[in-house]
């Protein structure tokens, strides 16, 4: 893989550090000695010195995250036969029947459209978090 892209809030953001029981920003290590001096402040040297390596090996391993996925994606593709090759096909047919309709009517910009989308998907728990039944069953 020839570049990596990470989002930036990926690489520097919510490095958890049991030690604080918070989540920190982590550019690195002058960073995060400099935001963090009050509460490094109470902890032993040789404490602060093990965080400061955790954060850092963290970091490097998000940034190779995407590479270490390629790799094992590969290695899957090359080793991995599969037992069923039609289970890797998604086909319409294995799609709910009420969902394939609403997906047709709004495609076709049918005036009815959004409001079986409405009905077809319920709202579950906090505000945002939805279900609908998304496969056929068998």
């Amino acid at each position: 893989m020839a570049h990596e892209w990470h989002c930036r809030c990926f690489l520097e953001t919510h490095y958890y550090v049991p030690e604080t029981g918070l989540h920190h920003t982590y550019q690195s290590k002058e960073q995060f000695v400099e935001d963090n001096a009050d509460v490094l402040a109470e902890m032993p040297y040789h404490k602060v010195e093990h965080v400061l390596q955790r954060l850092e090996e963290e970091r490097e391993r998000r940034k190779q995250v995407n590479s270490r996925s390629q790799k094992r994606k590969e290695y899957i593709a090359k080793h991995y036969q599969p037992m069923h090759r039609t289970v890797y096909q998604l086909k319409p047919e294995f799609l709910h029947p009420k969902l394939r309709q609403v997906c047709h009517e709004l495609r076709n910009h049918k005036p009815e459209a959004e409001k079986e989308l409405r009905a077809f998907v319920q709202e579950k728990g906090p505000s945002g978090i939805y279900r609908f039944p998304l496969f056929e069953e068998s």
